[in-house]
């Protein structure tokens, strides 16, 4: 990748000339995706990581802000002033910026709302109220609904007026804003009569997702109707966001990554990204699976146990050979872990 390949001509830099301008190289970085700043942060020491991200313009921090990982996120909002952090948020679209102040401890909430301005404030409130793992918690309040009774070019202003929009679908409500179909904007665009009324020509068949559903069963649903936008309603019917294609394959790349390190043994699901202690906590419960079969082998073999010593003069080789299948079992059972995570971090570029 040759983005890549700048980064790591930055982090050659950096190693070798220990006095380099960190100012100069924080302007350097705001010309890479915010995706590649967010890797090279995560290869360098977190002290410089912090001081160079403190560096950065407010845009740019928020882009490298949310592509991290949610340790690496609260390290830096530990760090930075409410105004500091106020000022990255204010960037962010609204999902972004929800996650953003899900993360905060309580005191600071109220000064991040007090920071932005008044519609994603407005925002935050409402997104903030869902669960983390639920359709709500993973949509956006970026989308445009026109009215039934709203004609074409009605449709096209709203359009016009829209900023950052992430998809290319206008949905439809009724008189009670209830979720009734669906419009591309393609279709706008071909309808030569500007007159006439969207209610005319939507698909009525919306697929949407309620706002209390899992995310995995949210991408499936996606996967199952072949969509790249998935609408979510309320218990009324009525929309209040949608989830967009790049947050929807995040969500599957992650529980995908979720069900492998599950079957693997380990309940972690970014063990390359944990510390040594998380780790082995969260490989504990198969590896004492492990360890109770091994033990109730070595119990039924000692029932078994023949031989010409006297009852009380234990044979100390047999005794020793009757645990071999605790370590057996635990040495194949560390393989299979191991491999998992080797082949899957790979395979997501956890591992370089």
């Amino acid at each position: 990748m040759p983005e890549r390949q700048g980064i790591q001509k930055l982090l050659q830099e950096l190693e070798n000339q220990p006095g380099l301008d960190l100012r100069e190289l924080a302007n350097e970085l705001s010309g890479f995706p915010p995706a590649d700043i967010a890797y090279f942060f995560q290869i360098i020491p977190q002290d410089t990581a912090l001081a160079i991200f403190r560096l950065l313009d407010p845009e740019t921090a928020g882009l490298v802000l949310v592509e991290m990982e949610d340790e690496f996120q609260n390290d830096i909002i530990n760090t930075l002033s409410i105004r500091k952090l106020a000022d990255i948020v204010d960037t962010l679209e609204p999902d972004d910026a929800a996650d953003i102040y899900n993360l905060l401890p309580h005191g600071l909430k109220i000064g991040i709302l007090e920071g932005v301005n008044k519609d994603l404030a407005q925002d935050i409130r409402h997104l903030s109220r869902y669960g983390k793992e639920t359709a709500g918690g993973i949509m956006t309040t970026n989308f445009i609904a026109v009215k039934t009774t709203d004609s074409v070019r009605d449709a096209l202003d709203a359009l016009r007026e829209a900023e950052d929009l992430e998809t290319d679908q206008i949905y439809v409500l009724d008189n009670h804003d209830q979720l009734v179909g669906v419009v591309s904007v393609a279709e706008l665009l071909q309808e030569k009569n500007e007159h006439r009324l969207v209610g005319s020509i939507m698909d009525p068949q919306v697929i949407s997702v309620p706002s209390n559903l899992d995310q995995e069963e949210v991408v499936q649903e996606a996967s199952t109707y072949g969509l790249s936008t998935v609408p979510v309603v309320n218990k009324k019917n009525q929309l209040v966001g949608i989830i967009t294609a790049d947050d929807l394959d995040q969500v599957a790349e992650e529980e995908a990554s979720e069900d492998m390190y599950r079957m693997a043994g380990t309940m972690s699901r970014h063990p390359t990204k944990k510390p040594i202690w998380t780790r082995v906590i969260n490989r504990l419960p198969m590896l004492l699976v492990t360890i109770l079969n091994g033990l109730l082998i070595a119990k039924l073999i000692g029932f078994l146990q023949m031989g010409d010593s006297p009852p009380d003069v234990p044979d100390l080789r047999f005794s020793a050979l009757r645990y071999l299948p605790i370590v057996v079992a635990l040495a194949g059972n560390i393989a299979n872990i191991e491999n998992a995570i080797v082949v899957r971090g790979i395979a997501t570029s956890e591992i370089q």
